[in-house]
């Protein structure tokens, strides 16, 4: 998790996510549904099983359901590569807890839908574009 953080921080750094458009010029923020798509093909793909696509909503009794969340669950474990994104809050970038102590689901609420994680192309390219990078790396072959 924290090394495909740091590849999409170093790939935002030297302008390459412009090319993508929206939300990848945007990262971290709005990325956290295609990053999470992303991010569990990644695990899938190297043996680590298969890791389930959440999102939560943040009910705001003003405006009734506004801005959501998304992040993984893979075996008992909340993993989220994007939960900085939100100027409000203090979480970290990278966050690998147990679920009882992921603090972002407090506020965004999951849905409990089951989602799939199939990718646009531009999700596919960032995808390509990070396992060659995990690979220089030496973190997968």
């Amino acid at each position: 998790a924290t090394d495909v953080r740091q590849i999409m921080e170093n790939l935002k750094k030297d302008g390459k996510l412009e090319t993508f458009g929206y939300p990848f010029n945007k990262y971290p923020i709005a990325c956290c549904g295609v990053m999470s798509v992303i991010f569990a093909h990644i695990i899938q793909e190297h043996g680590f099983g298969s890791a389930d696509y959440v999102l939560g909503q943040y009910y705001n009794e003003a405006n009734g359901l506004s801005p959501s969340h998304a992040w993984l669950k893979l075996d008992g474990l909340c993993i989220d590569i994007t939960a900085d994104q939100f100027e409000d809050e203090n979480y970290d970038g990278v966050i690998v807890v147990a679920e009882e102590n992921y603090l972002p689901k407090r506020k965004f609420i999951p849905d409990g839908k089951p989602y799939s994680v199939s990718f646009n192309d531009n999700e596919s390219l960032v995808h390509q574009l990070i396992l060659n990078e995990l690979k220089q790396l030496k973190v997968i072959n």
